[in-house]
C-alpha cells in the first residue's frame, strides 16, 4: 500500500505540480496548497523528506509541515481514527523544527494518548530551555500544549473585549490601504464580522463599499446577515479546525469550483488569507484604525498564522443540522471556515452563501454573477462583541452607526 500511494504521489507531482506551481499568483499558490493538503490526505506514510519536495516551490518546508499536521488532525476530526493514529506514530520526529516538534507532540496526546513517544518528546521539550529563545509562536504552543511553566509572565496574547468605542472606531474610521500591500486592496470593500465570545452562537456581517458607504439592500435598509464562525470539533483558535480566529483576513477570490457541495455547500466559496507576518506587525497594523493597534482583538489571527492555521474559507453547507437545541441551529459547523446557512428549515429555503458573494459583488461596484466572483477583494475583519449568550442582531450592532 505504501508503495503504491508512493508511486501516485510522485506521478501526481510529475503530472501537475511543475505546470501549475509556475505562476506566482496568489490563486496559483492557494491551489497548489490545497492540492499538497488533499495529496497528503492520501498519502501519511511520506516522513519529513517529503515535506520539503522542490516542486512545491511555492510553500515552504514548514507550510508543507504544517499541512501535514492539518491533514492528519481533519482525518482524526472526520473519524479516520486507525488511519490517524498510524500516521502520527510512524512520524520520525527527531527531524522535525522546533515548533513542529510541539505540534506533533500536541497531536499524538489527541490520536494516540497511550503512545510511548509522548513522553520521550515531552521530556527534550522541557529541556528546550537551551535551545535559544524561543520565538512568539514557539512561546505561545510551548505555554498551551506542553507546560504551564513556559508560560511568559506578560503573555503575547490574551483575549480582551474591545469598548464599543473600538468597535466604532473600527467601523466608522476608514482606513487609507493606498499605501499597503502595493494598493491591493486600495479600492476594496470591508467586511465586518461581529462574533459573541462563544462561537456557536452565530456572529452578524456587517458590509462597506469601496468608497466606506453601508452597504444597503434594495429597501434602504442597512444590510446585514448572520454568519457561524464556530467550530463542530470544539477546538480553540489556535488548533487546527478550531474557531475561525479573530483578526484582520484578505479575501482574494473564490475557489475555481463549487466542488464538494456537502461540505461547502451549492455555490463557490470565498479565499480567506492572513496578512503575512512583518516586524511588530507593523503590516498588519496598516489594516487597522489607531485605537486597535495596540488592541489584542486581532491578534489572535497572529497566533494562528504563526501556528500553522490556513486554508480558511467562507462557505455554505449542504448538511442540515436537525437538532433545535443547538445554538446553531440552522448551521451545520466547520473545520475553521466561516459558514453560511443554506437548506431548508422551517419550511424556509437558505442561500446565504450566495447573498453573501453578491453582497461583496455590489460592494465593489460590480454586477453580481459567476464570472465576476474570481476578481472579488475585499478586506475582512473578525471581532468579538462581546460574551452574551446569544446570537448577534441587527439590534446590537445599531450603536455603530451613531457618533
Amino acid at each position: 500500500m505504501q508503495n503504491h500511494l508512493a508511486l501516485w504521489f510522485a506521478a501526481l507531482f510529475t503530472f501537475v505540480g511543475t505546470p501549475l506551481l509556475a505562476s506566482t499568483s496568489l490563486l496559483r499558490e492557494i491551489q497548489a496548497d490545497e492540492l499538497h493538503l488533499s495529496i497528503q490526505q492520501k498519502a501519511l506514510s511520506f516522513q519529513p523528506s517529503a515535506f520539503c519536495d522542490t516542486k512545491f516551490s511555492a510553500l515552504t518546508c514548514e507550510q508543507q509541515m504544517n499541512i501535514w499536521f492539518s491533514a492528519i488532525e481533519d482525518l482524526f476530526d472526520n473519524g479516520a481514527l486507525e488511519e490517524s493514529r498510524e500516521a502520527a506514530e510512524s512520524l520520525e520526529w527527531r527531524e522535525l523544527p522546533r515548533l513542529q516538534k510541539v505540534l506533533h507532540y500536541r497531536l499524538l496526546r489527541r490520536t494516540t494518548p497511550r503512545s510511548p513517544q509522548i513522553e520521550e518528546i515531552r521530556r527534550e521539550l522541557l529541556s528546550s530551555r537551551g535551545w535559544g529563545e524561543l520565538s512568539p509562536a514557539e512561546s505561545h504552543a510551548f505555554c498551551r500544549f506542553v507546560s504551564p511553566s513556559f508560560c511568559p509572565s506578560r503573555p503575547g496574547f490574551t483575549r480582551t473585549l474591545p469598548s464599543r468605542q473600538v468597535l466604532k472606531d473600527l467601523y466608522q474610521k476608514w482606513v487609507n490601504l493606498r499605501p499597503v500591500a502595493g494598493g491591493r486592496y486600495a479600492e476594496a470593500p470591508r467586511v465586518y464580522i461581529f462574533c459573541r465570545a462563544d462561537r456557536v452562537y452565530p456572529c452578524r456581517a456587517l458590509v462597506k463599499d469601496k468608497s466606506g458607504k453601508p452597504l444597503r439592500g434594495s429597501d434602504g435598509q442597512l444590510w446585514s446577515q448572520p454568519i457561524l464562525a464556530y467550530s463542530r470539533h470544539q477546538k480553540n483558535f489556535d488548533e487546527p479546525g478550531g474557531d475561525t480566529p479573530g483578526g484582520v483576513h484578505l479575501v482574494d477570490g473564490v475557489m475555481p469550483a463549487a466542488d464538494q457541495t456537502e461540505l461547502f455547500g451549492r455555490f463557490r466559496r470565498l479565499i480567506l488569507g492572513f496578512v503575512p507576518k512583518s516586524q511588530g506587525e507593523a503590516n498588519q497594523k496598516k489594516f487597522l484604525p489607531a485605537s486597535s493597534q495596540n488592541h489584542s482583538w486581532w491578534r489572535e489571527g497572529v497566533v494562528a498564522r504563526d501556528l500553522g492555521r490556513a486554508h480558511l474559507r467562507v462557505h455554505g453547507v449542504g448538511r442540515v443540522n436537525h437538532d433545535r437545541s443547538k445554538p446553531y441551529y440552522g448551521y451545520f459547523g466547520t473545520s475553521g471556515c466561516m459558514e453560511n446557512r443554506e437548506n431548508v428549515y422551517d419550511g424556509v429555503t437558505y442561500i446565504d452563501q450566495r447573498h453573501f458573494l453578491d453582497a461583496v459583488m455590489k460592494a465593489m461596484g460590480k454586477t453580481p454573477s459567476f464570472a465576476n466572483e474570481p476578481s472579488i477583494r475585499a478586506v475582512l475583519y473578525l471581532v468579538t462583541l462581546d460574551d452574551e449568550k446569544r446570537a448577534v442582531t441587527a439590534q446590537d450592532l445599531s450603536f455603530l452607526q451613531s457618533r
